[in-house]
This record gives C-alpha cells, sequence and structure tokens, in this order.
C-alpha cells in the first residue's frame, strides 16, 4: 500500500499558483527557478488532499519504501498513514480516485504497482474503473452540450432586412 501511496501518477510539473507562497513581484523574479522547477506528483497527495493543502512545496514527495518513510518528516509519516488507512478502508473506490486523476503515463505506473494486489481485487478495481471513465467521459460530454446550448440563443429578428428579390 505504500507503493501505491509514493507511485507517481502524473508528470512532474512546477507549483501552481495555489501552492506558491505570497511573494512580490520582485520576489517572484529572484526566485523565478524555485517557481518553475518541477516537482513530483504521488498518488498520497490524490487520496490525503489535506496533506497536498498544508504541505511545503518541495516536501510534498515522499520516499518510496519503508526505508524512505523511516526518513520522513511527522507531517509525511502522518499523510502516509493517513492515506494506508483510507486504501484498508475501501482500496477499489480509491485506486479508482488515484486512476482517475493521473495522467495515461501515471495509469501505467500505478497499474504496475498493483500487479502484486491480489487478482480479485484487481478486476474489481478494473471493472469499476472502466465504468468510472466512461461516465466521467459521460459527464463531461453533458456539460459542454450543456454550455453550448446556453451560448447559442435564437435570434429574434434577422440581422439585414432584405428588399423584394434580393437574395
Amino acid at each position: 500500500m505504500l507503493a501505491v501511496l509514493t507511485v507517481r501518477h502524473r508528470r512532474a510539473s512546477p507549483p501552481t499558483v495555489a501552492e506558491q507562497p505570497r511573494m512580490t513581484l520582485q520576489a517572484r523574479r529572484d526566485y523565478h527557478a524555485f517557481l518553475t522547477a518541477p516537482i513530483i506528483r504521488q498518488a498520497l497527495s490524490t487520496l490525503v488532499p489535506e496533506y497536498d493543502q498544508v504541505a511545503p512545496v518541495l516536501t510534498k514527495p515522499v520516499r518510496p519504501g519503508l526505508q524512505g518513510l523511516a526518513q520522513a518528516s511527522l507531517l509525511q509519516a502522518f499523510a502516509s498513514t493517513v492515506g494506508i488507512g483510507r486504501l484498508v478502508e475501501d482500496p477499489v473506490r480509491r485506486v479508482i480516485e488515484v486512476l482517475l486523476a493521473s495522467d495515461a503515463e501515471g495509469q501505467g505506473r500505478v497499474r504496475e504497482v498493483l500487479r502484486s494486489w491480489p487478482l480479485s481485487t484487481r478486476r474489481r478495481i478494473s471493472a469499476r474503473s472502466w465504468r468510472a471513465e466512461r461516465n466521467e467521459r459521460a459527464r463531461l460530454v453533458a456539460e459542454t452540450a450543456a454550455r453550448r446550448r446556453q451560448s447559442h440563443k435564437p435570434r429574434l429578428r434577422q440581422s439585414h432586412k432584405y428588399g423584394w428579390r434580393v437574395s
């Protein structure tokens, strides 16, 4: 379960605006390298969103394995403990959350880590994730269709008034 928590489920990316500390414009210029440095994105931040909101940007990634957990900070150890508890509580639903939040490359990494899990659990994850992805796609299609309908209102009158026999 610790391997699932520490797997990279998305490509490394620079901190988002919400993750960046409040800085003046001059400080942003001075720390440009920090603000554009890619940060590893682990499944832990998906399963424990509280940790993602509280942890400092550079200390978010937890080293994989028990050795990495032994050397982790108290905040990282607490977040890992909460993540393991949530995985134990409902492993299928939590893994599907990670798979839905992952990019294509990250989904492959997560599925590779899941190979050590029992076959029955992997089958349930596979079946329910297929349904969840289908429902997510349907929801997105309905959302975009609803947005399109709202933006195109029928005209009450023509934009040009043509005289007789003018085409």
